[in-house]
């Protein structure tokens, strides 16, 4: 059973929940033998710590963030973009412990002046990772 595929294999019809071999014989008969599917078998170990050290990174840009799986995250960049605009000097760690200070405080809110720039942006981005199977040529 297939879990996930790329883009490149959703372009053939493969899809999630879909048995290994109709994808595979979708990928064979669309590009008329040129390309196959091909299958990787998951590493769930390391999936999980690559997933903690994503999940370590954008942490820095939003303390508050929301993990639902090991795949995906919700989290508010304003208040890190809020405090990179109005404060270009400021390094990247600084802004980090000044999140992380506020965060605790329960204000993630950044006690800086906003960047009229901003108001025209979305708050929340989401980011997933994807994994396999892939086509190969």
């Amino acid at each position: 059973m297939i879990s996930t595929s790329n883009y490149v294999a959703r372009k053939y019809g493969v899809r999630a929940a879909m048995p290994g071999y109709l994808g595979s014989t979708l990928v064979k008969e669309i590009s008329e033998g040129k390309e196959t599917l091909t299958f990787v078998k998951s590493d769930f170990k390391l999936y999980k710590r690559k997933s903690a050290e994503v999940k370590a990174i954008l942490e820095e840009y939003d303390p508050k963030l929301k993990m639902y799986s090991l795949d995906e995250a919700y989290m508010d960049m304003m208040p890190y973009l809020e405090v990179k605009m109005s404060n270009n000097t400021m390094t990247h760690e600084a802004i980090t412990k000044h999140l992380n200070t506020t965060a605790s405080n329960n204000n993630l809110k950044a006690q800086l002046p906003l960047h009229e720039d901003f108001l025209t942006l979305p708050s929340t981005q989401t980011f997933k990772i994807f994994s396999t199977p892939f086509v190969k040529k």
